[in-house]
């Protein structure tokens, strides 16, 4: 018996993946001892604790397994006031008890009360404070130990709640002692931290026995199963989900089922259908694009009139957290999704077996969501080029716009029979030719439901705006004026598409911009009477403070995140490109519950990320892309409830050379290229002051900018390189 002889794969995805069958019932019949942390005690039950257990009985294995809670505010107050911590976590325990709802749970119910009362399994609960932040209460991590002493260790974002283990898209990756980088290294790590929680050893997590009351909940389902049959417990809930999955997947198509689109979304499908299923929704970020582009997928494979019987469905998306939403929704219309990302080898087999059975008319539907980056795999690119796969294919591109630049720009050579583009912004900012390759692929706009319709029918949040004014200090405004003079000079015989050289300009010039050290300062005043409230977003650039030309410096974000945390002790968490999706899952539940003011960001919120509470942006960077900095509002503008979001809040600062009472000491050298940082501001201003609820308030702002740097309406152009 050992743990060498499973066949164990390096990650696995439970929207591929049977993880009690192909991993959890393997690894323990060859174990003889399993240490777990279940990750945070919400709505979990403990039904669901037990499954993938009914090997410890024939083996003889031991478990321990830890169990957190997070304490709330009330619990504490309740220790406080005299109750002990374990009266208050057996209370919440207790009270989230979930009486089993079929045979399944009663019969994993009767396996834990066997498991504890033959002294197989024992549990103890971490109880972590309100205050603390912590990825703990999301954290699954498990460690296999066989006879001659291997180890399997696995961890990552799953939790063992009733969707956990089969119907929602977790994944964990997995280290084999024996094998791998540094493989021993990795599994001694994770046991030695599970030790460590197990026996009480961090100050911000206190371990304590199960509690006896729940233990008693518990043992009504003692007798429930024979021994005999908790045995087979594990292989009859595999069958029984198996089938459930045959019967949903069996040549069914997908619906609306109790879906209801709004006029906008229905009407757009009908311009879609009227173009023979080609076309563009050109819509505002937050009115439903996803939901529409289904309604629309939807449409086609139940039009009578269509000769195809048979799809392949294929969703672009950017990035992984996007395909995981997109899978969400997906479900909601009856599709199940392949999900393509990251190691091909995990989802090649799938992928060509989904486009064989389409392209054989074996299936009526197939869909995979893939990222652009996994989309370039030349085996995906050879599939999708096959005529018979590409007649079939029904191609739907999130963000498309995304879709106009370097190498994946060759998709769109592909004769895909039917084709549907989504975004709030095609033009693609200073790339005509990819703009046209877009159009001309996409064909046709079938709907072009921009933000102010949105907001004046109801679907957006309306909003306030506050431009705040910065200034570039003596230094930087040196440095802007050197910039600007070179990139002139050069714009005259150099394509800015084309020169590498003056490309580097260009972003050094921005990023002085972005990085103006007068931000800081002035984001101190402003967000000073709001640092006690929640849903606030901070924008900040990719930029340092010390130089200004490495665009992978974020000390601007550090420095941002210093000055709150200490000078107003607000809770603000990081959320960046560095952040894998578990942490980012932590942290958006951390916003979204209160346990935090606010997120500080990087661009990573550009695309895709919904997070309807946000109430509150400072935007402390902006490019002159107006694809970045619309998409940047829509994200704030997301309805919520209207009692906690009753309107929406920009403070967007705006960068200008000097004071404006200063302008009229300027020479005229200066003059030209201190009003052409003004003109670029001042366009994405009066885009944004345009359809706020206190345009009044900004449009003198606007005013009085135009008249201090003399400039008229004529003069807000495009001139990035001036």
């Amino acid at each position: 018996m050992a743990l060498t002889d499973v066949n164990i794969l390096p990650e696995y995805h439970t929207v591929e993946d049977n993880v009690i069958e192909d991993f959890y019932i393997p690894c323990l019949a060859n174990s003889v001892s399993y240490n777990r942390i279940t990750g945070f005690f919400a709505g979990i039950t403990f039904q669901m604790l037990a499954k993938g257990l009914s090997k410890l009985i024939t083996n003889g294995g031991q478990m321990r397994m830890i169990i957190s809670t997070r304490l709330s505010q009330q619990d504490e107050e309740a220790i406080r006031q005299g109750y002990t911590e374990r009266e208050v976590v057996e209370k919440n325990f207790l009270e989230r008890f979930k009486d089993p709802t079929d045979e399944f749970e009663k019969g994993y119910l009767s396996l834990l009360t066997y498991l504890i009362s033959h002294c197989i399994l024992d549990i103890r609960v971490v109880s972590i404070g309100s205050a603390i932040t912590t990825a703990m209460e999301h954290e699954k991590l498990g460690i296999f130990f066989d006879e001659v002493g291997n180890m399997v260790a696995f961890s990552g974002s799953g939790n063992e709640t009733p969707s956990g283990l089969i119907h929602n898209s977790e994944d964990f990756d997995v280290y084999c002692s024996w094998k791998g980088m540094d493989p021993y290294g990795r599994c001694f790590n994770k046991a030695s931290y599970f030790n460590k929680l197990w026996n009480g050893k961090f100050p911000n997590a206190h371990t304590m026995t199960f509690p006896e009351a729940v233990k008693e909940k518990i043992f009504q389902y003692q007798n429930y199963l024979s021994k005999e049959e908790l045995e087979q417990l594990d292989n009859k809930y595999v069958e029984n989900v198996k089938l459930k999955r045959a019967t949903s997947n069996a040549q069914k198509l997908p619906s609306l089922g109790t879906i209801k689109l709004h006029k906008y979304q229905s009407d757009a499908i009908s311009e879609l259908r009227n173009n023979n299923y080609r076309g563009y929704f050109d819509m505002a970020t937050g009115t439903g694009k996803t939901f529409t582009a289904l309604g629309g997928l939807t449409d086609l494979v139940n039009n009578p009139d269509i000769k195809t019987k048979s799809f392949f469905v294929l969703i672009v998306v950017p990035y992984t957290h996007l395909a995981t939403q997109w899978a969400d929704d997906c479900k909601k219309f009856g599709i199940s999704p392949l999900l393509a990302f990251g190691q091909s080898r995990k989802w090649r087999n799938s992928f060509e077996e989904k486009a064989i059975s389409v392209k054989l008319a074996q299936s009526k539907l197939e869909c995979v969501i893939i990222t652009t980056a996994s989309l370039l795999h030349q085996f995906v690119l050879d599939t999708l080029r096959d005529p018979k796969v590409a007649r079939r294919t029904v191609f739907i591109a999130d963000e498309a716009h995304n879709l106009g630049a370097g190498k994946i720009k060759t998709v769109l050579n592909i004769d895909f029979k039917y084709r549907l583009g989504l975004s709030a912004t095609m033009d693609r900012h200073h790339d005509e030719s990819g703009t046209d390759k877009l159009y001309e692929f996409f064909d046709k706009c079938c709907i072009h439901y921009d933000l102010g319709r949105a907001i004046a029918e109801g679907y957006l949040s309306h909003y306030r705006y506050y431009p705040v004014l910065v200034y570039l200090d003596d230094d930087e405004l040196d440095q802007y004026v050197k910039l600007s003079k070179e990139i002139a000079k050069r714009s005259v015989y150099e394509d800015p598409d084309e020169s590498e050289d003056l490309k580097r300009l260009l972003l050094k010039r921005a990023l002085l911009v972005a990085g103006c050290r007068m931000k800081l300062d002035v984001l101190r005043d402003v967000i000073k009477p709001f640092k006690n409230t929640y849903y606030n977003l901070i924008y900040c650039g990719a930029v340092s403070y010390v130089d200004a030309t490495d665009p992978t410096e974020d000390s601007q974000l550090k420095s941002v995140m210093s000055m709150l945390r200490n000078d107003l002790k607000m809770r603000i968490e990081r959320f960046t490109a560095l952040e894998d999706m578990t942490t980012r899952d932590t942290i958006k539940d951390h916003f979204q519950t209160k346990l935090i003011n606010g997120i500080a960001a990087i661009k990573c919120l550009d695309e895709g990320v919904n997070i309807p509470c946000i109430q509150r942006a400072f935007i402390l960077a902006s490019s002159t892309n107006p694809k970045e900095y619309v998409q940047r509002r829509g994200r704030v503008l997301r309805l919520f409830n209207p009692v906690e979001k009753p309107y929406a809040e920009i403070f967007d600062f705006i960068t200008l050379t000097r004071p404006l009472d200063e302008l009229g000491k300027i020479d005229q050298d200066y003059a030209r290229f201190e009003s052409s940082l003004a003109k670029r501001e001042l366009a994405r201003v009066e885009e944004f002051s345009r359809l706020s609820d206190n345009s009044a308030e900004s449009y003198k702002i606007i005013s009085d900018i135009k008249s201090a740097y003399h400039l008229d309406d004529f003069d807000l152009e495009d001139n990035d390189n001036e």
